[in-house]
């Protein structure tokens, strides 16, 4: 098991990103978490969303409910994001949408209307009244490479406009290259970047609360 995550680590974040994450998992034995990120953001032309949805439409795209999280990958939902999942969906705050197959999650990806957190909360901030948060994009490894990312970034952005918001956030780790592209294919662009480091019970970052007051 612990090889074929090292496997999908490699095929997900190429040899670059993969050595960068094996650094960082070593940094993380000996207590120093550090990420840095891409903060990216696109204005919603939704026009342009509902175009490129209707020429690649998946089928079967639902709001999920706990129990369809319980048919996907054991590794990605075990029982600490489980909880997680559940007290997100005790809130109006987050809305999931998925894709199952045979029974089985093979797509997740949620908006968050209301709060901004990285890094398990590390940093937790209100977002601003017109935009939402893309978070927590997962696809079966079997299923990458087939566009459902890009579509389903759409369907969200769509969703999104529905709702009355008028702007998309997403944060991208930096050595994520290939969700960069497919965010970047998706009318996002880089805004700027940040970084995050904790050493024991010290704690630094150079993202600033006043980027929503721009």
């Amino acid at each position: 098991m612990f090889f074929n995550k090292i496997i999908l680590l490699y095929k997900q974040y190429g040899i670059k990103g993969f050595l960068i994450r094996i650094l960082k998992f070593v940094l993380r034995k000996i207590g120093v978490i550090y990420e840095s990120y891409y903060y990216l953001i696109q204005n919603i032309d939704i026009e342009k969303s509902k175009k490129y949805w209707e020429k690649n439409k998946i089928e079967n795209v639902k709001i999920l409910i706990y129990e369809d999280f319980l048919t996907g990958d054991k590794d990605i939902f075990n029982h600490k994001k489980l909880d997680l999942i559940k007290i997100r969906l005790e809130t109006a705050n987050y809305i999931p949408y998925g894709v199952s197959v045979e029974g089985k999650l093979i797509y997740s990806c949620w908006l968050s209307l209301k709060e901004f957190s990285v890094l398990s909360n590390f940093i937790n901030l209100n977002l601003p009244l017109d935009s939402v948060l893309f978070i927590d994009d997962y696809c079966s490894p079997s299923m990458r490479g087939k566009g459902i990312h890009t579509s389903m970034n759409n369907y969200r952005l769509i969703k999104a406009f529905e709702m009355g918001y008028k702007k998309a956030i997403v944060l991208i780790l930096k050595e994520n290259y290939p969700a960069l592209k497919s965010q970047l294919k998706s009318g996002f662009q880089i805004f700027f970047s940040f970084y995050i480091l904790k050493i024991g019970r010290f704690h630094f970052s150079n993202l600033h609360p006043m980027i929503f007051c721009a």
